[in-house]
């Protein structure tokens, strides 16, 4: 299951910041690739400041729709990224999703298949993308692994959070056996393995981009994911603009 990560423009509201700043709602599995790329803004363009907002993607939407002022909207799906605010988005990545588990893998989860031995999973919530991105890759798995996979996975769910990186913290102190999330979020402190199973592999939804100008730095900013290739940018690791398969 690859998810898609999109960029949107937000038209000013009444309450803006000074000039001098960007302010940049992002997705949380977006936190180390947008510091780096802020970083790098902001050495570009000397006496600008970047502000961010890190949370899941429908609280920041909802803060926007509520009036907060904001220059970029970072989404970890599509779904969140219609509205009067919005002047337009594109695609800026794709992820992919991947087990991890603590390094002793005391459940054994090796991949999919094995999801249902863990005694405690943690999945993302129904309404933030990385629930429904696992969602769809659980009833997508049911053709290799049996009608009733995920009933078998969710019986085994501990918690659901609101966000991926609360979802992977819960691996990280040694509250779950297993959980899913994106192939960034997974580090060293936990191990990970990549659980599609053969055939299951889908681009995320969403229809084909739509651009539209924006004015200000915070179009100077997203024309940073647009840079060919993205291999010596600080946030090229994470974010390829432009590549379907980038991880």
């Amino acid at each position: 299951m690859r998810a898609g990560l999109l960029l949107a423009l937000v038209v000013a509201g009444c309450a803006r910041p000074p000039a001098s700043e960007v302010v940049v709602f992002a997705a949380s599995s977006l936190t180390d690739a947008y510091r780096a790329l802020g970083a790098a803004f902001e050495a570009a363009h000397p006496g600008t400041r970047v502000v961010f907002a890190f949370a899941g993607s429908q609280t920041l939407r909802l803060q926007l729709d509520q009036g907060a002022p904001a220059d970029v909207f970072a989404s970890a799906d599509a779904a969140h990224l219609a509205g009067p605010r919005l002047t337009g988005h594109h695609t800026i990545a794709r992820n992919a999703l991947v087990i991890i588990t603590p390094l002793a893998n005391p459940a054994g989860v090796d991949g999919l298949a094995d999801l249902p031995r863990a005694r405690r999973v943690v999945l993302g919530t129904p309404e933030v993308p990385i629930g429904r991105y696992t969602a769809a890759l659980l009833d997508r798995a049911a053709a290799a692994l049996g009608p009733d996979f995920r009933a078998r996975v969710e019986a085994a769910v501990a918690s659901r959070e609101a966000n991926v990186r609360l979802v992977r913290a819960k691996v990280e102190l040694g509250e779950a056996d297993a959980a899913i999330v994106y192939r960034t979020d997974a580090t060293p402190a936990s191990g990970s393995s990549p659980c599609p199973p053969p055939g299951s592999h889908g681009r995320a939804p969403g229809g084909p981009p739509r651009r539209r100008p924006a004015p200000g730095a915070g179009r100077r900013l997203a024309r940073l994911h647009r840079r060919p290739g993205g291999a010596g940018h600080p946030a090229g690791p994470w974010l390829r603009r432009g590549a379907p398969d980038a991880r």
